[in-house]
């Protein structure tokens, strides 16, 4: 078992969901088994339903004489021995039924088989280890004996989107879980000068896309999709919002020190982060190049230019690393593509049944895309607002 949790040097704050996910990965382990057969049972047919009952001395002569001459050992033989080396899974299982079907001297019962899903069983088990931590993270925080902050920093009696608990109070609940666990930092990953394209003349941008722009770079989303709860993409998005959320509590405090200023919407001076806070541009600039992120202005055409022969969908050493003018880009695209239909993008028509709509429409003026690279730059603009359904 690992017991080891590592997290980049100099972290203040974890994902206080990541704890009880830490726990029950490391403590249940999810083995990559198919389900096996566990026992069988006959099933008598009844006038409305189906009788379950044991198989008889009989029945079990009944089916070692149905399938003598088939590979050894039997269902009958594995099931008895409790097998943990040998086993039968669905498929290997089906031979046997099939044969018992076709016997001629089939009984008028059927055979039912029973199989134990040992991935499934560990999912469930894992499930509860992960919710019981969560439950205790809570009680803890509402006796006193730690502290959850919302992203904003105010304590919370409750684990949400965003919440967080001191790197202190995860080490501390951390050495205490059997066999105990050691929070670790290590050095975080040194990576190039990272470029961030902005419009020609920007005086402002919004201080909650640093923290995304930092956090997209140094902890990249893969695209492949998997079944389990602690998963490579589950894993990498609760890695991800962590760097977001140091990043956006760093932010804060830099306000508080005076060190930046905000501003509101409207270009007035506001004194804490909120999702739609401004920075000014030098202001992000000194943020952003200590961390190495370059801050660019360049113009529209620019950006197409840089990005126009890219394939959105070309597998690459960076496709792990989306860089956001490359997001922007497709997103430009999309906007423009929708007005030359004639169609505002904020006021789109309503969907008629029976006719395509002018999704459909804007997706095919783009081959290059594809449908999932084409709906995520749609729904990044539907969330913003550029879009409206």
């Amino acid at each position: 078992m690992q017991r080891v949790i590592e997290i980049p040097s100099g972290t203040r704050f974890v994902l206080a969901a990541q704890i009880p996910g830490w726990i029950a990965e490391r403590l249940v382990p999810v083995p990559d088994t198919p389900p096996v057969l566990v026992s069988l049972q006959k099933k008598i047919p009844q006038p409305e339903y189906f009788q379950m009952e044991a198989l008889t001395e009989a029945d079990v002569l009944l089916l070692e004489e149905i399938w003598r001459g088939m590979p050894a050992p039997s269902p009958l033989e594995l099931i008895q021995w409790h097998s943990a080396k040998e086993s039968l899974t669905r498929e290997d299982f089906a031979p046997y039924k099939e044969a018992f079907d076709a016997a001629p001297n089939k009984p008028a019962w059927y055979l039912h088989a029973d199989f134990l899903d040992v991935k499934e069983e560990a999912k469930k088990q894992r499930s509860e280890v992960r919710e019981a931590h969560w439950d205790e993270l809570e009680a803890r925080a509402r006796a006193g004996r730690l502290r959850i902050l919302t992203s904003y920093g105010i304590p919370t009696e409750e684990i949400a989107v965003g919440s967080m608990v001191s790197v202190e109070d995860a080490r501390n609940y951390l050495s205490q879980v059997p066999p105990g666990f050691e929070l670790r930092g290590v050095p975080p990953v040194q990576i190039a000068t990272q470029v961030i394209d902005i419009p020609a003349g920007s005086a402002f941008v919004k201080a909650a896309d640093i923290a995304n722009w930092i956090a997209e770079a140094l902890e990249p989303i893969r695209e492949e999709l998997h079944a389990d709860y602690q998963d490579a993409e589950h894993e990498a998005k609760l890695r991800q919002a962590n760097v977001r959320h140091e990043h956006f509590w760093a932010l804060n405090n830099a306000v508080k020190e005076r060190e930046i200023n905000l501003f509101s919407a409207e270009r007035t001076p506001i004194y804490r982060m909120d999702p739609g806070a401004l920075l000014r541009v030098e202001d992000a600039r000194r943020y952003l190049e200590p961390r190495g992120f370059e801050l660019r202005e360049v113009s529209v055409q620019q950006r197409a230019d840089a990005t126009a022969l890219v394939d959105a969908d070309a597998p690459s050493a960076d496709s792990e690393r989306k860089p956001l003018p490359r997001q922007r880009y497709q997103e430009d695209e999309i906007l423009r593509e929708i007005r030359n239909l004639g169609h505002d993008p904020k006021a789109l028509p309503n969907r008629e049944a029976g006719k395509p709509w002018i999704k459909s429409e804007v997706r095919a003026k783009f081959p290059q895309f594809t449908d999932s690279v084409f709906d995520k730059a749609w729904e990044r603009l539907r969330r913003a607002g550029d879009i409206g359904e």
